[in-house]
């Protein structure tokens, strides 16, 4: 829906910047990366991914289109949200992060708090997913099992 937002940084976090575009003030999520690419700028451009849930609405920004198509990539793994994502973006550089993926650098992920099994490139959850399935299907039938 939008694809950047381009104004004046009113205030910035590492967690979230508020930027002035036209007399609006929009408070967008950040990651580190952006946060170190823009804390001394007094305006700014943070390209956009709009979250949309059915009880709220966020704004996530990036410096990069780079590090938001790695964003939306991390989100599309089964198990690995928004919050998620933007942690992993928070801790590695987005190169550091496509080696990590790509090398399937177990010992990496792990002292970064990631779960190995959601972000190999081989398994991108859909095992997982079928497996968990398909042990929620015994259960549902268990009882017939039982006699």
């Amino acid at each position: 829906m939008y694809e950047y937002i381009k104004g004046q940084i009113i205030e910035i976090t590492p967690t979230n910047a508020v930027i002035d575009c036209g007399g609006l003030g929009f408070n967008i999520l950040i990651s580190l990366q952006t946060y170190d690419k823009m804390k001394s700028d007094s305006e700014g451009k943070l390209f956009i991914y709009h979250h949309l849930r059915e009880d709220d609405e966020q704004l996530y920004g990036f410096a990069t289109k780079d590090e938001r198509e790695l964003f939306k990539l991390l989100i599309s793994v089964n198990g690995v949200g928004v919050g998620s994502a933007r942690m992993m973006l928070s801790s590695l550089s987005d190169e550091e992060l496509r080696n990590a993926i790509i090398g399937e650098d177990v010992q990496n992920k792990e002292r970064k708090r990631y779960r190995t099994q959601d972000c190999t490139e081989n398994n991108s959850g859909f095992e997982r997913q079928d497996s968990e399935r398909r042990r929620s299907r015994y259960r549902k039938h268990q009882h017939w099992y039982r006699y």
